[in-house]
């Protein structure tokens, strides 16, 4: 049986597909391509006058579905590139250019490529839209030539719109790269000034330490690089932070814990302490760490405050925030129905239960013997800032007592959320005065009668 005879490739054919070639290499490489190199090598290969790209105006645009919303996340054109028209030579005329870039190509891919022929004895030209791998429109490709085009099957004008995808195809690998810088520009800035020690570490070994962090460690980026994490804890405390780490790692929501931190110069600050696992890079962990020492101690030195003091010192939450605008009535019943004991100090719970902090808590609603109704009106009719407002209760020992009370509401997003108050006892200073006016009354009395006699 005769073989099929193999057409040989003419001389320009087989010049055009070793140019083309080349510049399907210069694509694929690594690094950004010069675009203007591609146009000047397609001139070579074809014989043209002239070659252009012509860019979308913005790098989203999709052209597997028109009208459907773009993808803003993962951009198909470089922005650098966005609305350009690149012409080879330089300053050569484009009219194809300059008219199509303003326009949608068909979603029908299999146009890409076709040639416009003009009438003989006019400029021939080639225009073909640009497509990523996923059909998305990047812009288009256009090459003119002196002469009618060769529209033959063995044309090297036939080559192009497999270049055409390889364009694309490297325009989008551009915006990737273009993107990822960006963001990781993005984070390092983010993370550069983020009020907040962030370091990295791999393998427990620091490899980036931003700026807060080397002030929360007392030293240096350069110093703090290669050094173990574990040369800044205590030794006590390692195999709990290890072990409170892991469960961070695992976690889809991980929570922050404290933990003590040492210093370069060996004193001790307390952070909170988050870690999530850092992408691309086996075994690297994201550590927050957050100076709480200021308001750890702050915190100490209020609670030793509140319960030496020889007032007491009482809080009540509200699981449901009353709005502003009620009355003092109807704004009092909220409080009793809604208010808990969450604050008790030592003197507090001695000066009505018998030193008992089983107290917290407990309901409004079941305390109203010291918190009723009329103290919470008095409350709201103050303004909310009620001064030495006095009542008298009754004692987990039934004695009477009487108490001066000072209290103010706590406000969130213009809705009363809670009250802070403090009580101080004043039965000596009450029967005191009940005393001297029972006296005052005897001595009138008195010289009232010696008076009438």
């Amino acid at each position: 049986m005769p073989h099929a005879k193999i057409k040989p490739l003419s001389a320009a054919t087989f010049e055009a597909e070793r140019v083309l070639a080349d510049v399907s290499r210069l694509l694929v490489s690594g690094g950004g391509a010069d675009l203007h190199q591609v146009l000047a090598l397609l001139c070579e290969a074809l014989g043209a006058r002239s070659a252009h790209f012509a860019f979308a105006p913005e790098p989203f645009i999709s052209s597997a579905a028109l009208g459907s919303p773009t993808d803003a996340a993962h951009p198909a054109l470089p922005a650098s590139l966005a609305g350009q028209v690149l012409v080879w030579p330089p300053g050569s005329p484009s009219p194809i250019a300059d008219s199509r870039a303003r326009h949608l190509p068909s979603t029908d891919k299999s146009t890409a490529g076709t040639v416009t022929q003009v009438p003989t004895g006019h400029t021939g030209s080639l225009t073909l839209p640009l497509l990523t791998e996923d059909d998305r429109f990047v812009g288009y490709m256009g090459v003119e030539k002196d002469d009618a085009l060769d529209d033959g099957p063995d044309s090297p004008w036939r080559l192009l719109p497999a270049l055409g995808d390889i364009i694309g195809t490297h325009l989008s690998r551009l915006a990737a790269e273009e993107g990822r810088t960006q963001s990781q520009s993005r984070w390092r800035g983010l993370v550069d000034h983020h009020p907040d020690a962030i370091v990295i570490s791999v393998g427990g070994q620091i490899s980036y330490a931003n700026p807060a962090a080397t002030r929360l460690f007392g030293t240096n980026a350069e110093a703090l690089q290669g050094s173990a994490l574990r040369e800044f804890l205590l030794a006590s405390d390692e195999d709990t932070i290890e072990s409170q780490q892991r469960l961070q790692l695992a976690s889809p929501s991980p929570r922050p814990f404290e933990h003590t931190l040492i210093r370069l110069d060996g004193s001790l600050r307390t952070v909170e302490s988050l870690s999530v696992p850092f992408p691309g890079v086996v075994d690297a962990v994201q550590t927050v760490l957050r100076d709480v020492t200021e308001r750890i101690e702050s915190a100490d030195r209020y609670r030793t405050f509140v319960e030496t003091i020889s007032g007491g010192i009482w809080r009540i939450d509200l699981d449901t925030p009353v709005p502003r605008g009620n009355t003092p009535t109807r704004e009092a019943q909220q409080v009793v129905a809604h208010g808990v004991l969450a604050e008790l100090n030592p003197a507090m719970a001695q000066m009505l239960w018998n030193g008992s902090g089983e107290m917290l808590g407990t309901p409004v609603k079941d305390l109203t013997r010291l918190f009723d109704h009329s103290l919470f009106r008095a409350l709201a009719e103050s303004g909310h800032r009620l001064h030495n407002y006095e009542v008298a209760v009754h004692s987990a020992s039934s004695k009477r007592q009487y108490l001066s009370i000072n209290a103010v509401g706590r406000f969130e997003r213009d809705a009363l959320v809670g009250v802070w108050g403090s009580c101080t006892e004043i039965t000596e200073r009450v029967a005191m005065e009940s005393g001297m006016v029972d006296a005052l009354e005897e001595q009138q009395e008195r010289i009232g009668r010696d008076l009438h006699d």
